[in-house]
């Protein structure tokens, strides 16, 4: 399996998923196309993690659980915030 044994391990996404969005096609047949689904960026190079409820520097990023839910946002549980 390519990856294995890396900083990180790509997961490629299913081909004809890189070139169509639902019910159209955004590129030319035999197009070729790679969009791996796993983000493997060194950790030295990561400078803001980002989510809705804002940026966080990496090592900061436990504020993401510390701040006020996001309104219409999920819980930590998955469910509708309050």
């Amino acid at each position: 399996m390519e990856g294995v044994g890396r900083v990180g391990v790509s997961a490629p996404a299913l081909a004809d998923s890189v070139h169509r969005v639902p019910g159209t096609r955004g590129a030319a047949e035999g197009t070729r196309g790679h969009s791996p689904t796993l983000d493997a960026t060194p950790p030295h190079l990561v400078t803001r993690i980002v989510t809705e409820r804002g940026a966080f520097e990496p090592f900061r990023v436990s504020e993401h659980f510390t701040a006020a839910p996001v309104p219409g946002g999920l819980s930590r549980e998955g469910r509708p915030a309050p």
